[in-house]
């Protein structure tokens, strides 16, 4: 959360972001949706949204997380038990994550739809059924996910539950707002 909060000033200076508590809390919260969001290099979708100044990617379930690590790193908070396996995410098979990232990508591109035939298309060997079974595991852990994020605001709340990870590392290309 330290480095967090210096880069929060890095980007205030360069104009970036305002030096509010709500621009700090804005800035914080989209750290933790990149965190949520970046599948392959999270710090650097982070660096990437805050160069841009996209702000509006931030959704409240970011915030509350960002709010909750926030309060944590400043107030304290008592000692939170681990969640129960159960609530630990779902990993995901090589060709579920091929189906994450072809989606995210062509997403981000603007072109919505199925994308199986440009698959299958690439590659024989994606049949519909390989698809559809990977894009199914793909819906159950992202249900999954969206439970334990349910939980952990909730956790937040009631004081129990698992805090999230610090989020400070440089971007794996090794730019940071300076």
């Amino acid at each position: 959360m330290a480095r967090l909060l210096t880069l929060f000033d890095q980007a205030h200076t360069r104009g970036l972001i305002g030096k509010s508590a709500s621009d700090r809390l804005t800035f914080l919260a989209l750290a933790e949706h990149a965190k949520v969001v970046g599948s392959q290099n999270p710090c650097g979708l982070f660096a990437t949204l805050v160069r841009r100044q996209q702000w509006h990617f931030v959704t409240d379930s970011d915030e509350d997380a960002a709010q909750a690590r926030l309060k944590q790193y400043l107030y304290g908070s008592p000692a939170r038990a681990a969640p129960p396996p159960a609530l630990v995410p779902p990993e995901l098979s090589h060709d579920a994550a091929i189906v994450r990232y072809l989606r995210t990508q062509l997403a981000r591109a603007g072109w919505h739809g199925d994308a199986f035939g440009l698959v299958s298309r690439e590659d024989p060997a994606w049949t519909r059924a390989r698809w559809d079974r990977a894009a199914a595991e793909l819906a159950h852990a992202e249900t999954a996910w969206q439970q334990g994020n349910a939980l952990n605001r909730l956790g937040d709340l009631t004081g129990a539950g698992d805090g999230l990870d610090v989020l400070g590392a440089p971007a794996a290309d090794g730019d940071e707002i300076e």
